[in-house]
């Protein structure tokens, strides 16, 4: 599902960005998947950073003729459109599988409901530097959906929690809801936001897909920018000496020295070997 997801907002941003009427033009964009709303709901939805600008094909730099360069509702409309078409032609290969409860009959017509619905789309004007763009990202990837501030009550029996719902929700308003659930409703909530393994929920594309680093420094060079350079692999060891005294949980408790972290599991998508 999530392939298919940013299948679709590939295939949209680069059809309508590749047109002249908007810019005419390759960004480096990044797409990030959230499954969660505030109340730990199930509210699957991307945000999309794109470049104020793009590299056209004589290799020059183009900026958007308006600050909201791509039209809300046209960019709706081809969204929904190439997710419901990616959708169907999933279950008709059979690569992607319905739930036992929902039959073709129905997926077909819960498609058709959708694609008559007006699905929501924001647009946010541009950002004036990297910085900011850093800091929005960030916020929306540190802490997973549900931040340890949030918490107000735990026991075994239930979990409480206070979040601050979206302006469009039925209960919006000014001041905070509190929400009280049970243990394992409240484990049930929160678990199913942990995505699956090797699933990666921030991409990059356009300038910021893979063998475009040339075309990349290109437009960082016409920018006035340096090229890009590769970053190094910070190792645990070198986090750790960044502190006067590494943290307690970082050392040994019988001999004091830096615990290092060693992967249980080997790398690669075949299934663990059993046990002997």
């Amino acid at each position: 599902m999530a392939r298919l997801l940013f299948q679709a907002v590939r295939e949209t941003l680069g059809e309508l960005l590749g047109d002249e009427k908007y810019l005419g033009a390759t960004p480096a964009y990044l797409a990030a998947l959230h499954t969660w709303g505030r109340s730990l709901s199930l509210h699957p939805h991307v945000h999309v950073l794109i470049a104020d600008g793009g590299l056209n094909q004589q290799g020059t730099w183009v900026k958007p003729r308006r600050s909201h360069f791509l039209p809300a509702r046209v960019l709706m409309i081809l969204f929904r459109g190439k997710f419901l078409a990616a959708l169907r032609q999933g279950v008709k290969r059979s690569s992607l599988r319905l739930p036992p409860d929902i039959s073709r009959e129905r997926f077909g017509s819960l498609i058709n409901r959708l694609g008559r619905k007006k699905w929501n789309v924001h647009i946010r004007a541009r950002y004036a530097h990297g910085e900011a763009v850093a800091t929005y990202l960030a916020r929306y990837l540190r802490g997973g959906p549900l931040k340890n501030t949030q918490i107000l009550e735990s026991d075994p029996q239930r979990v409480c929690f206070r979040y601050r719902p979206h302006r469009d929700e039925a209960d919006a308003g000014d001041e905070p809801i509190t929400m009280n659930l049970s243990t394992e409703a409240f484990l049930a909530r929160y678990l199913a936001h942990i995505p699956v393994p090797r699933l990666q929920a921030v991409r990059g594309y356009g300038l910021y897909g893979q063998r475009q680093s040339k075309r990349l420094d290109r437009a960082r060079t016409a920018l006035g920018q340096p090229s890009a350079e590769e970053p190094k692999t910070l190792r645990v060891e070198d986090f750790l000496s960044r502190f006067r005294e590494p943290p307690e949980p970082a050392r040994c408790s019988r001999c004091g020295r830096i615990l290092v972290f060693f992967s249980a599991l080997a790398h690669g998508t075949a299934p663990p070997r059993t046990l002997h």
